[in-house]
């Protein structure tokens, strides 16, 4: 007499049933592409927080993850995050624009 699930259990489940984990495979693979959608949704949300905040002159803080996320490969948005991340970390760089995010320059106008 043969127990339920013994197959599974000794290993034998792929040599036995050609069909076993087909399904659990095409999930995980759906669940995976669900997580680095996901990822790059969030990852773009930040980075356009950033931004905004960086035009603003707030939160400096943000300001430099959000342009280093900006040249991470997580989307299709990277052909144009690669650049503007690296111009974006060369201005916030500079101490004109440091003081700018302190407030210690009037009128709160940086030329670029």
């Amino acid at each position: 007499m043969q127990l339920l699930g013994t197959p599974a259990l000794l290993g034998l489940g792929p040599v036995l049933d050609p069909e076993f984990g087909k399904k659990d495979m095409a999930l995980a693979g759906i669940l995976l592409v669900a997580l680095l959608m996901l990822a790059g949704l969030a990852g773009g949300l930040i980075v356009v927080a950033g931004a905004v905040k960086m035009r603003k002159l707030q939160s400096y803080r943000l300001c430099r993850p959000s342009s280093i996320l900006a040249m991470l490969p997580l989307g299709f948005g990277f052909v144009l995050g690669l650049p503007f991340g690296i111009w974006a970390l060369l201005v916030l760089r500079r101490t004109d624009v440091q003081a700018a995010f302190e407030g210690k320059q009037g009128g709160g106008h940086v030329t670029y």
